[in-house]
């Protein structure tokens, strides 16, 4: 009868804990969707802050093993053995929920159902427990129930919060980082838009310039050649130098972008300059 109204007693110990849907609304697959980047950052700092002092709460309810305190002294080798066996199969059994949990919440998915699951197998553990536990102790371990399960809880809550805003802060970050590229790419595709029309309108000028027609053919292509050459030489010394600064760390990414925009300016510069010539040939 005692029996009884003790597995009673953890029962409604564990069904009177907070509803998990408290700090998730229900769903967690919209959880943190509305922060900030920042308001995430600060949100992840503030749950592993909490997470790390109930981890501190755990550690102190179990000084000089409080649980093991309450077994009784006269179990059994037999009573040993089939305790270590339910431990062993606690452990087990919450590893393989857990994995279940965290692969769910990175995936955004709901885990309410995960963690009353995860509850119901504490308190089966709690349960399992009753038959070596020394009677004159009853209460204490009653208490003990009381306080882990609820740290049990709360952790089980802000872990998966954890995982959950650091999977949305990634998402936020990497579709960001991918809107910056997008603008970089659309950007430097009018760069060299601006630059192609540009360098077609100085060819344009040269080739209806009266002073290079007087030219002859050969002038004219000994003109080109000798600009070819110096765009060369210009355009050499620009990678070196981008080179240089790159290994030593010094190249700043304005200026980086800048070098680069050079360099692509001269490189268009050079192929049509030399379609230019080829043409003249």
């Amino acid at each position: 009868m005692f029996k009884k109204k003790f597995y009673l007693i953890i029962t409604i110990l564990v069904i009177s804990l907070p509803s998990f849907t408290n700090s998730y609304n229900d769903e967690l697959d919209f959880l943190g969707t509305w922060l900030t980047i920042k308001e995430l950052k600060e949100n992840i700092d503030y749950l592993d802050k909490t997470n790390s002092e109930l981890d501190d709460e755990l550690k102190n309810l179990n000084t000089d093993y409080e649980l093991k305190n309450y077994l009784r002294k006269d179990l059994s080798l037999i009573e040993i053995y089939n305790l270590k066996v339910i431990i062993s199969s606690y452990n087990r059994n919450k590893l393989q929920l857990d994995t279940i949990l965290i692969e769910k919440a990175k995936n955004l998915q709901s885990v309410n159902d995960d963690k009353k699951t995860l509850l119901e197998l504490k308190k089966e553990f709690y349960n399992s427990l009753i038959p070596f536990i020394d009677n004159k102790f009853n209460d204490n371990y009653i208490n003990y129930i009381k306080k882990d399960a609820k740290i049990f809880t709360e952790q089980n809550d802000i872990s998966t919060d954890i995982i959950v805003k650091k999977e949305i802060l990634i998402n936020k970050v990497s579709k960001i980082e991918i809107k910056i590229q997008e603008q970089k790419d659309f950007i430097n595709k009018k760069i060299k838009n601006i630059i192609d029309v540009t360098i077609d309108e100085k060819i344009t000028n040269l080739s209806n310039n009266v002073s290079f027609n007087n030219l002859s053919k050969d002038s004219k292509l000994k003109v080109l050649e000798k600009t070819i050459y110096k765009i060369k030489e210009k355009l050499d010394k620009l990678i070196e130098e981008n080179l240089e600064l790159t290994k030593t760390g010094s190249l700043s990414k304005n200026n980086n972008d800048l070098i680069n925009k050079k360099i692509q300016t001269y490189i268009i510069a050079l192929d049509k300059l030399v379609m230019f010539k080829d043409s003249i040939k």
